[in-house]
C-alpha cells in the first residue's frame, strides 16, 4: 500500500503549534471506518482520495482563501510551506492504510499524517480556488510497486504531465518546494476543476 516506505522525511520535524488556524477548521469526529478491507492502490488513487476530496473539501474553504496569493506559483508555495511547516510526517502503518479528511488531518497535526492525507488537504485547497491538478502514485522499486503519493500542478493547459518542466510538485514529505524524487513509474488521476467539470467523479465509498 502507500505507507511511505518508497520515500519519507529525511527528519521529525518542528513543526508550528498553528492554534491561530483551528478556527478554520470544523471539529471531525474520531470514528475510523473502513472503506474497505482488501484495498488496492489503484483504488487509492482512483476512487477513495478522490472521494474523500470531493466529500470534504470544504473543510478547507476559509484556508484556502487565506493562502491564495498573486500567481499561480506563489499560491502552490504557500500551500507546501504550510503543510510541511504545520503537520508532522509520520508513515502509515504497512499493514493499514489511513486517508483522512483534512479536518482530521489538522487535529492529528502534531502527532504526524502520511503521504496520502497530505495529498488529500492539497487536493482539497486546490478544488476550493478551482486549481486543476493531480494526484500522482510513484514507485522506485520494480519488487515493490507503487508507493508514494503527492500532487502536481500544470503549468499551461496544454501541460504535459510527464514533463518534469511543465508542472509544479506539493509533496509536503519533501524538503522543498517543487521538489520531485526521480521515480521509476508512475499514474497520474487528473483532478478537474470542481464543480463545473467531472474530475471528482469517483466511486462511492463510506469515510
Amino acid at each position: 500500500m502507500l505507507n511511505g516506505l518508497g520515500i519519507t522525511a529525511t527528519r521529525r520535524r518542528n513543526v508550528k503549534p498553528g492554534n491561530e488556524y483551528d478556527a478554520l477548521f470544523p471539529k471531525p469526529d474520531r470514528t475510523d471506518p473502513y472503506l474497505t478491507r482488501s484495498g488496492s492502490n489503484e483504488q487509492t488513487l482512483h476512487a477513495f482520495i478522490p472521494e474523500v476530496v470531493k466529500r470534504y473539501h470544504a473543510d478547507t474553504a476559509q484556508l484556502a482563501v487565506l493562502l491564495k496569493r498573486e500567481n499561480l506559483s506563489d499560491t502552490l508555495r504557500a500551500i507546501w510551506e504550510f503543510l510541511y511547516n504545520h503537520v508532522q510526517y509520520k508513515p502509515d502503518s504497512p499493514f493499514e492504510e489511513q486517508i483522512r479528511r483534512p479536518a482530521r488531518t489538522w487535529a492529528d497535526r502534531r502527532t504526524g499524517v502520511d503521504c496520502d492525507c497530505y495529498t488529500v488537504f492539497i487536493s482539497s485547497i486546490l478544488t476550493n480556488l478551482h486549481i486543476p491538478h493531480a494526484l500522482r502514485m510513484t514507485a522506485y522499486d520494480k519488487r515493490r510497486g507503487y508507493q508514494h503519493v503527492y500532487v502536481v500542478v500544470p503549468k499551461s493547459a496544454k501541460a504535459n504531465l510527464s514533463k518534469r518542466s511543465d508542472y509544479w510538485v506539493i509533496d509536503p514529505v519533501m524538503d522543498a518546494f517543487d521538489s520531485e524524487k526521480p521515480y521509476l513509474f508512475k499514474q497520474d488521476r487528473v483532478m478537474l476543476d470542481w464543480p463545473k467539470g467531472n474530475g471528482l467523479n469517483g466511486l462511492p465509498v463510506r469515510a
